[in-house]
């Protein structure tokens, strides 16, 4: 049995290095009102009927078992990927995911629904036996190349700055630069990260859905589905 603490603001993963207009299907793309201001991606369009549902039922198991995935039964995490790798095969026949997720550009806060990362990728800060401590995650983006993943617990904040480019239209290939720790918003340590430390981030699924379980009322939220090889799942709630 896993205890999961979980606290809030946390970071995690990818934006393209090239800027261009994105072909996200049932998706247009504003510009930003402010540089503070989170993505403007507003849906114009949702995904057939169908595919929404399919992926509603998706993101409603993601959240029951996430977002520390790897505490989870293997049966239980194989589900899941299943369950994920049907709405990539759902993607190649119009499931309404953008043909090109690694070429969409995002900024603001994203936050982390599941992921399978064994470490402090998915909130994971230690575990004592059975117990697990763990933070929220998010993935802020900064700027077209740079994004920061971080995990706070608390008045504790863990912090991995990154870069990424796009390699193809749903492979983007991130270098982690340097960790930084935090507490009650002090700066305690800064470690740069040596030897080029790098990983890829592979789409399986990119759309926007009306979110029903959404406590606010059913705003619309992009959801990205990647492999690091890790499962992750995150959702950012778009501007209206």
């Amino acid at each position: 049995m896993a205890i999961v603490i979980t606290r809030p603001s946390m970071a995690f993963s990818s934006l393209p290095l090239q800027q261009r207009q994105p072909r996200l299907v049932g998706v247009c793309h504003g510009a930003r009102e402010d540089s503070n201001t989170e993505s403007t991606v507003a849906a114009s369009n949702e995904p057939p009927q169908q595919q929404q549902q399919q992926l509603k039922e998706f993101l409603q198991r993601a959240r029951q078992l996430g977002p520390i995935g790897a505490v989870r039964s293997p049966e239980e995490q194989a589900e899941l990927l299943q369950l994920a790798q049907d709405l990539a095969t759902t993607t190649t026949t119009g499931s309404g995911s953008d043909p090109e997720p690694a070429r969409i550009p995002l900024t603001g806060v994203h936050n982390l629904i599941y992921s399978t990362a064994p470490g402090g990728s998915s909130g994971k800060i230690f575990q004592i036996g059975t117990i697990t401590i763990a933070g929220q995650v998010q993935q802020t983006f900064v700027d077209d190349v740079t994004f920061i993943n971080s995990v706070q617990l608390g008045p504790l904040r863990l912090s991995l700055r990154a870069e990424r480019e796009v390699r193809n239209d749903t492979d983007i290939q991130v270098i982690f630069r340097e960790t930084t720790v935090s507490l009650l918003g002090k700066v305690l340590l800064t470690k740069p990260l040596e030897n080029n430390q790098s990983g890829v981030w592979r789409y399986l699924h990119a759309s926007v859905i009306d979110d029903d379980d959404d406590e606010n009322g059913g705003r619309k939220k992009l959801i990205r589905v990647m492999t690091t090889p890790s499962l992750f799942v995150l959702e950012h709630t778009l501007s209206e």
